[in-house]
């Protein structure tokens, strides 16, 4: 894997020399340079609803994407598809990724298969909660808040287009049948309320379910928000 940015393997004054005609970028925090520190983020920005038309979340968005648009790092994997890094903010993926570890992403792969990882955009509805169908009894929520964000998340896939998907202490119930033990952290006894979801619902088409692998986190994926659009993903996870 080769960077597009890098500053030059020298040794002593050499490296500090390199560095500096990118000094400004640096304060500003905008470009990441290997050996020369800081990091790549961007400002907060308002997403509208594609039906409405309105603005609908705002936040800081530190991601792949918009590093990749500002001239940050990316690079090639074997077969010539691109690694797109992203930086883990949450702890809902304990123990399989933690807060700040930097993973990449392939931007060609927005079709991903059961158990792969993603980074997507967070649907309208993910910061107060919401569902965009009233829920009966205790089930996942089944469709989302239409419209996304311009912040991206990572989860993993949990259900498919058209898979019917049900929680039972935390675990997938899908088409009817536990899913395999994945590295997880279990729910507690106070997080049964995301955790115990044995209405099953059915993912509609062109939607992914995507869960935490930190159980108790459920607040923070579709069993609160619902399944994300395909156009949604911007990528599935391929290695750190």
């Amino acid at each position: 894997m080769t960077n597009m940015l890098r500053a030059p393997r020298s040794r002593g004054g050499r490296l500090r020399a390199a560095c500096q005609p990118f000094a400004p970028l640096l304060a500003a925090g905008t470009l990441a340079l290997a050996g020369c520190g800081g990091s790549s983020h961007a400002a907060g920005t308002v997403a509208t609803s594609p039906s409405a038309q309105t603005p609908v979340a705002t936040g800081t968005a530190v991601t792949a994407a918009t590093s990749h648009a500002r001239g940050g790092k990316e690079s090639a994997a074997a077969g010539g598809h691109k690694r797109v890094p992203y930086v883990v903010r949450t702890s809902s993926m304990e123990p399989t990724y933690r807060p700040e570890e930097t993973v990449h992403y392939d931007p060609a792969r927005t079709s991903p298969r059961v158990g792969e990882v993603v980074v997507f955009h967070l649907p309208v509805g993910y910061a107060a909660g919401s569902c965009g169908a009233v829920q009966v009894g205790a089930e996942p929520c089944p469709v989302p808040v239409p419209g996304l964000t311009k912040i991206l998340a990572i989860k993993r896939v949990a259900g498919l287009p058209g898979d019917t998907i049900a929680i039972h202490a935390g675990r997938v119930i899908r088409n009817g049948k536990p899913e395999p033990e994945l590295p997880t952290i279990a729910c507690g006894k106070q997080e049964m309320v995301g955790c115990e979801l044995p209405k099953a619902i059915t993912v509609p088409a062109g939607h992914y379910f995507l869960m935490s692998t930190n159980l108790g986190l459920y607040k923070e994926d579709s069993r609160i928000f619902g399944p994300v659009p395909k156009e949604a993903i911007v990528g599935t996870v391929v290695g750190r």
